[in-house]
């Protein structure tokens, strides 16, 4: 088994917001391919010793494209520049970095051989470095926090009468960590089959750094972690430490914890395919066909954009979960049994517990609908300037404002521009819950108290509310919950399995957790499966 860790260590956003300028640069090529990228394709140029007569070589197009970016002129017979092309890369607020990566052309052959690097923070010098890459795919190793421009002076190139040559440059670095650095790899990967809780799966991993870079681990960089070269999980750090010189320790989230920042919620009268594009409209995300169309209807409150996610998925029977890509998966819950551990896959130590027995699941189904009495929400507020934000605990429309100018409103917030004192009103929706149950018959007389309630799924409503609490009472009625080591065969978390229990029957169910140490054999993992006993087969 191969085992390797790439961990990502380049600031969040700024890359995206970073733009470049030049000094002098050929017009077929383009100064913000310098930060996005070009192909590495063997351009066929007159530069000495360039040309190879093997068929190789690409001719330009009239119109040439992704080319990257080249120099308006070409260095010396010695290989230097009389006047060195400048690059100036500047950002919107501060970053911290820890290096520069440079992906020069490694088809040509081609990179430039001495570069000064010096990076600003409001026009005051932090650092100044003169460097000398040695290869077209090169890191400049080096760790300064806080700047707002870096000026890239290239002063050689690696073969005397050629232009210096750019397909990308990169703030920041890509650390891959082989297995002989991985100290501890643990993934847990998690779900709630009744949809109560949006899990998140987590990615552990404790790294001795053999190189001896010099990292600077920041929250949402990404990580990967790769198998026998396949991509098993991409990850973002949490949080992290540094014990040594070399040994740093990452906790990471999938996708699915990335989404804790707000969402400020409003009425719903949509389809899920349209809600999630906006709700989730810079995460890759994949929605089965089977939900597209599904219509909501409800108020989604002030809450985070994986509480949201939540509603949606508890609303419509949707099991979501994280692929190894980071993709997030909305799909039907399994009905069919997808996978099984045999007695050879299965070792010693397993054991059942037996959850308590619900004696009767209620679930509150909430309608809105628009009322006429106008109420005050704002009295002689003052607000000075502008995005004064309010978000209000239900949701309302048709609001009027005097003292100042509505910039933007949804059912239950809005957005002020005032210098003064504001009054604001509007229109309630009127809330109105009725209460759906389902008893358990066999519950005993001590047990009628074990009561499972559910109040606030507000994206439930009369229309949706007995096919939700049918689901959610067929849940709850699954007990049995298996725990064992097993080894890894495909089994994915989520799907409907079946595996022996310690004694001579079996437990069929889903596959809630899996937790996997790949330091170890990388094969096995600690599972729980909640089910129901059935006969062994």
């Amino acid at each position: 088994m191969s085992l390797q860790v790439k961990y990502v260590d380049i600031p969040l956003g700024a890359q995206e917001a970073a733009s470049a300028y030049t000094s002098a640069y050929q017009r077929f090529g383009a100064e913000q391919q310098l930060l996005t990228g070009a192909e590495d394709t063997p351009w066929a140029t007159l530069e000495p010793g360039s040309w190879k007569l093997d068929g190789t070589g690409m001719l330009f197009s009239e119109w040439p494209s992704d080319v990257g970016w080249w120099s308006a002129f070409r260095s010396e017979a010695d290989g230097r520049f009389l006047q060195p092309p400048v690059i100036q890369i500047l950002f919107p607020q501060g970053y911290t970095a820890t290096g520069i990566t440079f992906d020069f052309w490694e088809s040509l052959n081609h990179w430039c051989s001495e570069i000064s690097v010096t990076w600003y923070k409001e026009n005051v010098v932090l650092q100044e470095v003169t460097a000398f890459p040695d290869e077209p795919h090169w890191v400049l190793d080096n760790l300064v926090e806080g700047f707002d421009r870096i000026d890239i002076s290239l002063l050689a190139t690696n073969h005397p009468g050629h232009f210096a040559k750019i397909r990308k440059i990169t703030i920041g670095q890509i650390a891959v960590f082989a297995e002989d650095e991985l100290v501890q790899v643990r993934l847990l990967q998690e779900v709630d089959p009744s949809l109560c809780e949006l899990s998140v799966d987590t990615l552990s991993v404790a790294v001795r750094d053999r190189k001896n870079r010099i990292l600077f681990p920041q929250k949402n960089q990404s990580v990967q972690l790769y198998q026998n070269g396949e991509l098993i999980a991409s990850h973002y750090v949490s949080d992290f430490s540094r014990q040594g010189q070399q040994d740093y320790r990452f906790r990471c989230k999938s996708s699915v914890g990335k989404l804790e920042d707000v969402y400020l919620g409003g009425i719903l009268y949509t389809t899920v395919g349209e809600f999630l594009q906006t709700l989730l409209q810079d995460v890759p995300y994949e929605l089965d066909e089977e939900f597209e169309n599904i219509r909501l209807d409800g108020f989604v409150p002030f809450c985070t954009r994986r509480e949201a996610l939540q509603q949606v998925a508890f609303a419509i029977g949707a099991v979501v979960t994280t692929g190894a890509d980071g993709t997030i998966y909305l799909r039907p819950e399994a009905l069919e049994l997808g996978g099984s551990f045999a007695d050879d896959q299965v070792f010693l130590g397993a054991k059942v517990t037996q959850k308590t027995r619900i004696a009767q699941v209620q679930l509150m189904a909430h309608r809105y609908i628009a009322g006429d009495v106008r109420e005050t929400l704002l009295n002689e507020e003052v607000v000075s300037g502008s995005d004064g934000l309010y978000v209000f605990s239900k949701p309302y429309y048709s609001y009027l404002l005097t003292g100042g100018e509505l910039e933007d409103q949804g059912g239950n917030w809005v957005k002020i521009r005032a210098n003064g004192p504001v009054t604001l009103t509007a229109r309630p929706f009127v809330h109105t819950t009725v209460s759906y149950s389902m008893k358990n018959p066999q519950a005993t007389a001590q047990e009628q108290g074990n009561v499972v309630t559910i109040k606030n799924a507000t994206l439930v409503n009369p229309d949706n509310a007995q096919q939700v609490l049918n689901r959610l009472y067929w849940h709850y009625m699954q007990r049995n919950l298996l725990q064992q080591q097993v080894v890894v065969s495909g089994q994915q978390v989520g799907q409907l399995i079946r595996s022996v229990n310690p004694w001579d029957t079996a437990t069929e169910g889903y596959l809630i957790s899996m937790d996997r140490d790949f330091t170890g054999t990388g094969q096995t993992a600690q599972i729980s499966i909640l089910g129901q006993e059935v006969p062994r087969q």
